[in-house]
């Protein structure tokens, strides 16, 4: 059973899946942005270069700025470069979920009218009927498909799922629609997941962030030291 059902019930998830106004704030698109972004994709080679670099005793020395009071600070050098790997282990954990488990046709999208935009433009006929044939098979088995905004779409994908598209003024009207039926309805289930996804992010970007912190801490309080003493 979708956990969507068990927590919104059948008419929530009608409301959701065939409104062309709400969002989440945890849609699969905002956590594709944290994640595929270049920012991140050069964090992901921290866990692989850790060992070689990170906790070398070599490289360890070179990092020392000694020049810094280290009492200003709140973290050791240690404390410092075990938040950036662990940090990167955990943006690392989340980008693999969110490879293994968001919809593919939803990857690399910025949001709702960027997915609708980039199918319609191209008119890829084949990727219309996969997805008539994704929102029939995912939407028609649940207590929602009995409502009247649900039935109007599903009858849609039902009776013209091999000529969807062929006809004047399908991409227009039809089509947007139940692209975002599509749209809405994947970034209504599997809630818990996405929630998974976006506090393995959170935490893993507080982690690197803080030593980004310490670090200014420690530069402006011997700068102002040297101005001023």
């Amino acid at each position: 059973m979708n956990i969507a059902r068990i927590i919104y019930g059948p008419s929530a998830v009608a409301d959701y899946a065939t409104s062309s106004n709400v969002e989440s704030v945890l849609t699969w698109s905002s956590l594709g942005s944290l994640l595929t972004n270049y920012t991140a994709r050069a964090i992901y080679a921290l866990p692989i270069a850790g060992y070689l670099i990170l906790y070398s005793d070599y490289f360890q020395s070179l990092f020392r700025f000694t020049v810094l009071s280290p009492s200003r600070g709140f973290l050791s050098f240690i404390v410092r470069i075990n938040l950036i790997y662990h940090g990167s282990l955990f943006l690392l954990a989340a980008y693999v979920l969110f490879l293994l488990f968001s919809p593919r046709l939803l990857q690399y999208k910025k949001d709702r009218q960027h997915f609708v935009s980039d199918i319609i433009v191209s008119r890829d006929r084949s990727v219309v009927a996969q997805i008539a044939s994704l929102v029939r098979q995912q939407l028609t088995p649940l207590p929602a498909a009995q409502s009247e905004p649900l039935k109007d779409l599903l009858r849609l994908t039902t009776i013209r799922a091999n000529s969807l598209g062929a006809n004047a003024g399908e991409y227009e009207d039809d089509i947007p629609r139940v692209l975002i039926l599509y749209f809405n309805w994947q970034n209504f289930r599997r809630p818990k997941l996405r929630v998974l996804i976006f506090c393995l992010t959170s935490v893993g970007y507080l982690m690197l962030i803080l030593p980004a912190f310490d670090l200014f801490l420690q530069v402006i309080s011997t700068d102002v030291r040297n101005w001023f003493g």
